[in-house]
């Protein structure tokens, strides 16, 4: 058996206004039917379900950092300890119902690291889910379908394994990863390097002639350092040696003079070698010989630094961190962005990390229009293209701009935080990409074995890509929204609220919201209750959840963050309307036609129903009561008067559509709904498939009337936009004052009015 207790809307709200019961016996890639759980086999009845991982997958953005997550969630027991055991042996065919063995592990990592396997982060539509039974200790599957981010498992390009991005859960009936049969290795941050001996960074010998004095150019340690011919007063020929350990820790990447100088007479000379770290000024030898030469004067030679290092730069975002092929996510238009970067100096040609030389770095952003493909998403390596110098940019319908730069040495061995930037994404249209990345150069010191030429070779961290989207927002006027209520039967425990909130420059907020109150069985996260979000925007941040919930009940934490919202225990019944409209006429099987064309009363259908574009007379009040799916595929609406300009004058005049169904479906062009929608089933507000984009039921819809389903499916994408166009709903339901009016007239008529419910709200000045 499933209680079905929330929906994730790709369109970004989730409202469930009804929870039922059905059976399935469906057998999940798991090897369990629906609701029994993966290492015990108990039946949970999937009540009291929670994330797999409780605080999801983070920030990570390749298979090395997703491993190291999973195991630290094993490291830490509990409920997260068995949902990463959930992940191991799901990821390996889910055909080992045991807890994880060592060698199970080792088995995991192994296929994980596979070259064939790739993983990145996208939008995934998935129609099973996962979870954790809190009552059984135990993961169990139940049938689900939504679009969410995910981690997304490819090997040689076929979907083999999804991980919900926000709580971890597995998706989908998936075989898992095979066996591996290939040696994986993991890379390392070095980039292309010659393959020379690393002779630079060995001990070696320097080579000073007597001459005038002579200071070269710095140069690669190894290589031999002369000075210039004396002339022909030059009595003999010889060459003074010192030999420099330049691989000790002291010298590495460090610049020295060596300077050589000749004294005394023709019969009691002195020759005298002397080598100073050119950084401290320290003096690391001096060796003096006694000679017979003439006094001469001496030669010096500036001993350039051992190098041997690879730069690898890397960028991330308050969005999401890089990964490997420039995943995407969806951010929207006059979003601020926050950019952080660092480089990692890894191990060079002989497996040394010396600190670097000065090195310039650039973060640069990206525009890309719709439809432009991103150019080297993977990032690289490039001898003479800067960022913005051809190597990011599009052959058209691109723009490139250096947002930051600078210049500095690294540390060796070390990753280096080098800061942060702020950023926007602009009113761009709907589908273009604002990427970043980080660049450096030089990324090696040296471009060939004998590390004697300097590189000026570039590197390009992988682009961090966002694509321009939007958070369609619904709007509840007039009344309040309950959640959690059902036709019959007891209420469910658990039924949230689940609706985005969009953060824009100026920490201006614009989300869904509800005119009055918020009831909720579960938790509400992200509406608005009291009108919180209507007007130019909310100015404020994500966690003043106390300032747009004043009329959401309960506020159940109890710290001044409302860290919790919701819970109002509740064991009200969603009202039988069908019931008040006793007696009935038949239509016929498949009726098509207007509501306006048919008289007054109450009508009953036991086929589909298709309501063409209707405009309701005065006085009039069709009922409709439908065992089956009505199809609504045009405008509803009430005539606006009593024809010639005149007003309404009684409550009796007033026309009234009520629609009482198995299933409500919009169609996609449907603007303007007049009329009672209830739905024992589901209420869908556009009529295409997911998984939609902007351009899918992008008209706004407004319902004017009450509405009641068992599940509410809000599909339209309108709004949302750029700038004022941020709080624009896609749907808005009004409860106006024609629906009570009608009502207490058609209760006066029939010979009493009764309350039947009363409930106090904050008074709201």
């Amino acid at each position: 058996m499933k209680k079905v207790t929330q929906l994730w809307l790709a369109t970004g709200v989730s409202v469930v206004l009804a929870i039922g019961i059905m059976t399935i016996a469906q057998a999940y890639s798991t090897g369990r039917a629906q609701c029994y759980g993966y290492f015990y086999n108990n039946n949970s009845g999937c009540n009291n379900l929670d994330r797999v991982l409780t605080n999801g997958l983070g920030s990570i953005a390749d298979k090395e950092e997703f491993i190291t997550l999973i195991d630290n969630y094993r490291a830490g027991g509990g409920a997260n300890g068995i949902g990463a055991d959930f992940i191991i042996q799901t990821m390996r065919g889910g055909t080992n119902h045991n807890l994880p063995s060592n060698a199970d592990v080792a088995d995991w990592k192994a296929r994980v690291r596979n070259s064939t396997v790739t993983m990145t982060i996208e939008d995934q539509y998935y129609t099973s889910n996962t979870a954790y039974a809190i009552s059984e200790g135990d993961e169990v599957a139940y049938d689900d379908s939504a679009t969410a981010s995910s981690a997304v498992f490819r090997v040689n390009g076929t979907i083999v394994y999804i991980l919900k991005h926000l709580c971890g859960n597995p998706l989908n009936d998936l075989p898992g990863l095979q066996p591996s049969t290939t040696t994986s290795t993991t890379s390392t941050s070095g980039g292309t390097t010659g393959s020379g001996s690393g002779a630079g960074c060995a001990p070696m010998n320097v080579t000073v002639r007597p001459g005038t004095d002579y200071n070269g150019d710095p140069v690669a340690m190894g290589v031999t350092i002369t000075g210039p011919p004396v002339g022909t007063s030059f009595i003999g020929s010889y060459n003074i040696a010192q030999d420099i350990d330049v691989a000790s820790s002291r010298t590495t990447g460090d610049q020295y003079t060596v300077v050589f100088q000749e004294t005394g007479s023709y019969i009691s000379g002195y020759k005298t070698v002397t080598v100073t770290d050119d950084a401290t000024g320290t003096v690391i030898s001096s060796t003096t010989t006694p000679i017979m030469s003439p006094g001469r004067s001496g030669g010096s030679a500036i001993i350039g630094p051992c190098y041997d290092y690879s730069l690898a730069p890397k960028l991330t975002t308050d969005i999401r961190s890089g990964g490997a092929g420039g995943v995407i996510e969806v951010i929207e238009p006059d979003a601020p962005i926050n950019t952080s970067y660092s480089v990692t100096n890894g191990p060079g040609d002989t497996g040394h990390s010396t600190k670097s030389m000065n090195t310039v770095w650039q973060v640069t952003k990206m525009i890309y229009q719709p439809g432009v493909a991103i150019p080297h998403l993977a990032g690289g390596f490039t001898p003479n293209q800067p960022a913005c110098g051809g190597y990011f940019k599009a052959a058209a319908g691109s723009d490139c701009v250096t947002i930051k730069s600078g210049s500095r040495v690294f540390a060796g061995s070390l990753k280096t935080d080098i800061g942060s930037t702020g950023a926007v994404a602009e009113d761009l249209t709907i589908g273009s990409h604002v990427c970043f990345a980080l660049s450096v150069q030089p990324y090696r010191p040296y471009t060939d074995t004998a590390h004697s030429v300097i590189s000026t070779e570039w590197r390009h961290s992988e682009p961090v890509c966002l694509i321009i989207g939007k958070k369609p927002k619904v709007q509840i006027w007039g009344g309040d929204l309950s959640v959690g209520k059902v036709f019959s039967g007891p209420a469910t425990s658990v039924a949230n609220i689940q609706t985005g909130i969009s953060m824009k420059t100026g920490s201006k907020m614009f989300g869904s919201w509800v005119e009055y109150g918020i009831f909720a069985r579960g938790a509400i996260i992200g509406a608005g209750s009291g009108s919180a979000f209507s007007g130019p925007g909310r100015t404020g941040t994500l966690l003043d959840v106390c300032g747009y919930s004043r009329l959401s009940f309960t506020n159940y934490s109890n710290d001044a963050s409302c860290s919790l919202v919701g819970k109002y225990t509740s064991a009200k019944t969603i009202p039988n309307v069908a019931a008040s409209f006793p007696g009935s006429s038949s239509l016929p099987v498949g009726f098509s036609g207007r509501p306006s064309d048919l008289p007054s009363g109450t009508y009953a259908s036991t086929g589909p129903l298709t309501l063409q574009t209707s405009t309701l007379a005065p006085g009039k009040s069709v009922i409709l009561k439908v065992t089956g799916t009505v199809t609504i595929n045009g405008d509803q609406k009430y005539q606006s008067d009593m024809g010639g300009g005149v007003k309404y004058t009684v409550a009796g005049q007033l026309p009234q559509l009520v629609i009482v169904a198995d299933t409500i479906i919009i169609n996609d062009g449907v603007k303007a709904i007049d009329a009672w929608l209830v739905s024992k089933g589901d209420l869908t507000t556009c009529s295409s498939v997911p998984p939609l984009t902007s351009i899918t039921c992008q008209d706004q819809l407004t319902v004017n009337g009450p509405v009641m389903a068992k599940r509410l499916l809000l599909r339209r994408t309108a709004g949302s936009g750029p700038g004022p166009e941020s709080g624009i709903p896609a749907e808005i339901f009004n409860l106006r004052a024609d629906t009570y009016l009608w009502a207490t007239s058609r209760a006066v008529g029939n010979g009493r009015i009764q309350t039947v419910d009363t409930t106090e709200l904050p008074p709201r000045l």
